[in-house]
């Protein structure tokens, strides 16, 4: 199995309901997605340095964007209502969770330059008691090991993501499922780490998706 699958894999294995990998010059970055995060103006905006306008700019994450190849792409399904209850926070803070899981994973696998982002403001979901975020007053973070930047700061609009490698974003009428929240991963080209293990070459417009619920 190849590198970006076994990190897809072990997404699922994770608890995923959703995960796939895609070329990176399949993602569009849209200004515009950052800035509505100002107007109208987010209860998170400036109050961390995982959202706008302290996380990188469009601008900037699309000049990145230059050196890495593959993105995977996860969700977690959650009944529709939930996304207006206090569970909302509870999902978010588990993907930012995740993000923290498959950065280490893609160590271990030979990307040594994983990027992930989450779904919310970090500020939000692990600091909420806290007057201030301490990055932003110069200190440390009080949860690097979780906390990261949120998605749509970057400019990415998740929704049509998913729309790209998956057919069915849609709400089941049956079970009333949505889903409400992703993170995408970002690896840089596979550099070897393990000489046992080989390079992935580019996906190209080709897309890998995987039910996790098997």
């Amino acid at each position: 199995m190849a590198p970006v699958q076994q990190l897809v894999r072990y997404i699922c294995d994770q608890g995923a309901s959703q995960a796939a990998w895609i070329g990176v010059d399949q993602l569009q970055v849209d200004e515009r997605f950052a800035l509505m995060c100002k107007n109208p103006e987010c209860p998170s905006y400036g109050l961390s340095p995982g959202c706008p306008p302290h996380v990188m700019s469009p601008d900037a994450f699309k000049k990145m964007l230059k050196e890495y190849q593959h993105i995977v792409v996860f969700r977690i399904d959650m009944e529709q209502h939930q996304l207006h209850t206090g569970h909302r926070k509870g999902v978010a803070r588990l993907i930012h969770h995740f993000a923290a899981l498959v950065e280490q994973k893609a160590l271990e696998v030979g990307y040594t330059a994983a990027l992930g982002f989450g779904a919310g403001s970090c500020k939000e979901l692990f600091c909420e008691q806290d007057a201030s975020c301490q990055v932003l007053a110069g200190g440390l973070c009080k949860h690097p090991d979780r906390a990261r930047s949120s998605v749509s700061g970057v400019g990415i609009d998740v929704r049509a993501l998913w729309l790209q490698v998956s057919k069915d974003d849609q709400p089941d009428s049956e079970a009333g499922r949505l889903s409400g929240f992703y993170l995408f991963f970002f690896n840089q080209p596979f550099q070897v780490v393990n000489p046992l293990l080989k390079a992935v070459s580019g996906c190209g417009r080709e897309f890998h998706h995987f039910e996790c619920r098997l």
